[in-house]
């Protein structure tokens, strides 16, 4: 395998590595908007089922978890991210082709050595 094949699959794996991070931050605030809105609910500091003002019901769990937006923001990143990873991956495989002048075989070359 030449350095190209192997800068290109490394590219790759980081990009899908971008992309899961990103899906597991995003995860991993939902999860703590919700532990975070339960621990509100269990010391009465939230009272569930409250209406707006306007008739609707609240919902808080929702308002928490939108805090800083982070679900778009590290799906932005993280997309990105992986975007410049391919981009990097498949400039570096076709700017750096085969060279005509060197042999797949070390022992031959194809240019004269110096005498």
């Amino acid at each position: 395998m030449t350095v190209r094949w192997t800068v290109l699959i490394l590219n790759l794996v980081a990009a899908v590595a971008f992309l899961c991070l990103a899906l597991f931050f995003a995860a991993a605030h939902r999860a703590h908007a919700y532990s975070t809105y339960r621990y509100f609910v269990i010391n009465d500091a939230v009272v569930e089922g409250r209406k707006a003002s306007d008739g609707k019901p609240v919902d808080i769990q929702r308002r928490i978890e939108g805090i800083g937006a982070v679900d778009v923001y590290y799906t932005f990143l993280g997309v990105s991210a992986a975007v410049a990873c391919v981009a990097n991956g498949f400039m570096f495989f076709f700017r750096c082709a085969r060279r005509s002048d060197v042999s797949p075989n070390p022992e031959v070359s194809f240019r004269r050595s110096p005498e």
